[in-house]
């Protein structure tokens, strides 16, 4: 077996003149990197199988097992042998097909992530990092659906997923398991060490399957929710495993502080009132005896209840939120009688404990209320020490029925002012996100038709500028739309300064939130009326039509309930991201994918906002 690098006497004497040149002896020879063959890689395999777990950190893959050249086996045959041409199948080769394995974000390149799966510097083994497979519990934030390995969890919620920085599941089953206990790789490689082949002559490929299996997932704590119920009454308390799939006994035991006040079954958690007070339950996991608590208050029966506040991953309200500067937001209350029905009108007194975050009046809502708060004129000068102001609402006339109104508890939550580009906007690219300052008739037009618009100065929330839709009797086509639009094509655009900026919007966050008033023209009609907000990147794609651009932005949904009709409502968009059966979310960052038409990742975007009424008919406002 002859092995060398340079076979042809003129090819050395060139590299050899070439070196004389730049001051060597004349008797240097060069490097010789000892890459080349006089006989080809033969594979006693065709196909590698790896069998490797979850959660085991790197783990080094050989790519030259069973392949040999002159009957040596490559690891041992001291010449320099290269991996090449590396093909990963694509989602849905894999077994199971539709899986997507984490990929870490990158240290420096902002939206980049990096792969499982590395080559090895001397390019003779795979480096694969098995912590990629054991991925957190599937949710909308982190996007995991057939992301992750499990060995027990055999659940089929999801059947999908949408892709880019809005991502979110699809819901509904699809007949897979979401996250599988195994997954398999086929990688198909070249093997190189430095063969001179013949013309036309393919190179051998080999295949390396490599299988990831999940390990056994054990219960790590236990998370509960607080539950509040009437004397008299029973409900059911909220508590789980986490992880909720582990391969454990997942049995829970319950045990109450205070048999005076409530009673537990301890086996199914089921709890009684009894009296008025609070107490605590301690909630056991049978076989790791790790535990938690969870608070039960035992109410009179007339309680009190903030509607518009975040939930943890049990559905019990966290008790605080953002609320952006700059803006006029609202937090709204709504009354319950476990003991009987609600009757009459309610009234509720508010306060807030820092004038950053100033209560300015109530709007009724049905038997509830939404408290108007004012968050000032500017941005927060110290990003690091945020105001935040504690907002409490109480009970203040109202028909509670057989309960005593003093037992009804106020309720508060923690607001925090967070920083909002569109602060101070009205001098910004003519953006006034209270209406009062721009005629809107320059800006705003009616889509498709199917309506008219106009501005009122004084008709908004506590004061401001209001823009008006009144839907006509023209008949709505299929695919048509009612609604406005700001369609502003010009870089002064406050949107498209915002958010079409490239590449410096990419990964700005985008929330919206608006005051909103339904009119019906026939006070019987209690359909709901849905009010869609998207942010059209019109010139990410070519062509005129909306339908399109709206798969490419946010789809912000809200709906505006029948009882509140002739009042202002306060609504808190979510993001659907336009698929149907997606999870919504109340957040959507400027992707990456939002880039020029032409290709110019650098070139502005125009950016228009639309929002879309339906469930409006003739005469509706």
């Amino acid at each position: 077996m002859n092995i060398h690098l340079l076979k042809k006497s003129m090819v050395v004497a060139t590299l050899a003149s070439l070196i004389s040149a730049c001051g060597g002896s004349g008797t240097d020879e060069g490097k010789d990197y000892n890459f080349g063959s006089d006989e080809q890689v033969v594979l006693t395999t065709d196909t590698i199988n790896v069998t490797l777990t979850e959660g085991t950190g790197i783990q080094l893959v050989d790519l030259l097992q069973g392949a040999e050249v002159g009957g040596v086996a490559l690891a041992d045959a001291g010449i320099t042998v290269f991996t090449s041409e590396m093909v990963f199948p694509v989602a849905t080769d894999i077994t199971p097909n539709q899986f997507y394995v984490f990929e870490d974000e990158s240290n420096g390149q902002k939206n980049q992530t990096i792969s499982p799966f590395k080559l090895s510097a001397d390019f003779k083994s795979l480096e694969v990092n098995t912590d990629a497979f054991n991925y957190p519990v599937p949710s909308v934030q982190n996007n995991a659906w057939r992301s992750s390995l499990h060995q027990c969890n055999n659940s089929d919620l999801n059947s999908g997923r949408t892709t880019g920085n809005g991502a979110g599941i699809i819901l509904g089953p699809d007949g897979q398991i979401d996250n599988p206990s195994t997954v398999t790789y086929n990688i198909r490689y070249i093997i190189d060490a430095g063969f001179a082949l013949a013309p036309g002559e393919e190179p051998i490929r080999r295949t390396i399957s490599i299988t990831i299996n999940a390990e056994p997932d054990t219960v790590t704590e236990v998370a509960a929710a607080d539950i509040e119920l009437p004397a008299g009454g029973t409900a059911q308390l909220i508590a789980q495993t986490i992880p909720y799939f582990s391969c454990d006994d997942l049995s829970l035991t319950y045990a109450i502080a205070d048999e005076s006040i409530a009673t537990v079954n301890a086996s199914t958690g089921e709890v009684t009132g009894l009296s008025q007070g609070t107490t605590v339950v301690t909630i056991t996991h049978t076989a790791t005896g790790i535990p938690t608590t969870a608070e039960v208050t035992v109410t009179s029966g007339f309680t009190l209840a903030i509607t518009n506040q975040p939930k943890d991953l049990l559905g019990s309200p966290t008790g605080m939120k953002e609320v952006p500067a700059c803006t006029v937001t609202g937090v709204a209350v709504e009354p319950a009688n476990a003991n009987g029905s609600l009757a009459g009108s309610y009234s509720y007194l508010w306060a807030a404990s820092n004038n950053d975050i100033m209560f300015e009046t109530e709007q009724t809502n049905g038997f509830g209320a939404t408290g108007v708060f004012s968050t000032g004129t500017a941005n927060p000068s110290d990003v690091t020490n945020l105001p935040t102001a504690e907002v409490t609402v109480g009970y203040l006339t109202g028909d509670t029925g057989t309960n005593n109104a003093a037992d009804t508890a106020d309720r508060s939550i923690e607001l925090t002012m967070v920083p909002n580009i569109a602060c101070n906007s009205a001098d910004n690219h003519l953006f006034d996100s209270k209406f009062e300052t721009i005629p809107p008739a320059a800006k705003f037009k009616v889509i498709e038709g199917f309506g008219t618009m106009s501005h009122k100065a004084t008709a908004g929330i506590n004061g401001s500028g209001a823009v008006s839709f009144v839907r006509d009797a023209n008949p709505l086509p299929s695919g048509s739309v009612a609604g406005i639009n700001n369609l502003n094509f010009d870089l002064t655009s406050f949107h498209a300064t915002n958010y079409g900026e490239l590449p410096e919007s990419h990964g700005k966050s985008i929330k919206a939130a608006m005051w909103v008033k339904v009119i019906k023209a026939d006070p019987t009609n209690t359909d709901d009326v849905i009010v869609s907000h998207h942010i059209l990147p019109w010139t990410v794609l070519a062509g005129g039509v909306r339908p399109p651009k709206r798969l490419l932005g946010p789809n912000f949904k809200a709906t505006v309930p029948a009882s509140a009709y002739g009042q202002w409502v306060y609504l808190e968009f979510m993001d659907e991201t336009w698929t149907a059966g997606a999870v919504p979310n109340d957040t959507f960052d400027v992707p990456t994918s939002w880039v020029h038409k032409d290709g110019n990742a650098s070139a502005n975007v125009t950016v228009i906002p639309e929002w879309i009424f339906e469930g409006l008919s003739t005469g509706d406002e």
